[in-house]
């Protein structure tokens, strides 16, 4: 008999376990928490900053730090992460077709917006806009600044994270709960310059509309990156249906 196959198999105790899962709960809520605060801290900043090329810069960096803390310290590597070409184009059209369904609803309610004030949406930072402004903000600060940081911050690095420390369920819910709490004063900073804050009923109706779109929004995009192994389609999607919208109320501002 050989000595490999006499010996039995021991599985790890839970407790053993649960102390080789304690330093990844521990990275899931600290990255949780820096992200967060940054997020915050970063729309607390004067509007007209939010796309200066160095502010793009700045999240471009930060992005990479995320990353390289997630694989250093957490021990997640980039495919893990969501991080990787394997089925890139597939994502990516995937994400395109998702975002392109979702925005023909939301286009039409812009259009015909019941409930609003006028019938109609104000949004100064988007209609206060030049058109060179917009086509900028949409090239470059939105994908990159935006999407592509905060898909490879919450949908790669968060949920890579707190997926192997919680399971895939709670690790979701765990990154789409950071990722609404990461755009709780952009929210609020949104609602105020557009018409659906002049009475207290709607702001409200609207700010609770909102966070529970995000957490629902970060759930599927959660669930999209999960499916598919990459964060290609959900970062497609946000592009795509942020720009959608966007487009919409620019469009609407200048008839």
């Amino acid at each position: 008999m050989r000595l490999a196959t006499a010996i039995p198999r021991v599985a790890p105790s839970p407790s053993l376990e649960r102390r080789q899962q304690r330093p990844l709960a521990i990275a899931t809520i600290a990255l949780a928490a820096a992200l967060v605060l940054f997020g915050n801290a970063f729309s607390a900043m004067p509007v007209e900053l939010h796309d200066h090329p160095a502010a793009v810069a700045a999240k471009v960096i930060v992005a990479v730090v995320v990353v390289a803390a997630t694989v250093a310290f957490a021990r997640v590597s980039l495919r893990d992460a969501g991080i990787c070409r394997d089925g890139c184009i597939r994502g990516l059209a995937l994400g395109s077709l998702l975002a392109l369904a979702l925005a023909v609803p939301i286009v039409v309610y812009f259009a015909f917006p019941i409930g609003m004030p006028g019938r109609e949406i104000e949004y100064g930072a988007v209609s206060d806009r030049s058109t060179a402004s917009f086509l900028v903000w949409m090239l470059v600060t939105l994908p990159l600044a935006t999407a592509l940081f905060e898909e490879v911050a919450f949908r790669g690095c968060l949920q890579g994270v707190a997926v192997r420390a919680y399971g895939t369920i709670l690790g979701i819910a765990i990154m789409a709960m950071a990722f609404t709490l990461w755009h709780g004063v952009i929210n609020f900073r949104t609602i105020q310059s557009t018409n659906a804050a002049g009475g207290m009923a709607l702001s409200s109706a609207a700010y609770v509309a909102s966070a529970l779109g995000l957490f629902v929004g970060g759930v599927l995009l959660g669930a999209l990156r999960q499916r598919t192994g990459s964060i290609a389609a959900p970062f497609a999607f946000h592009w795509l249906i942020v720009l959608a919208m966007n487009t919409t109320l620019f469009v609407l501002s200048r008839t």
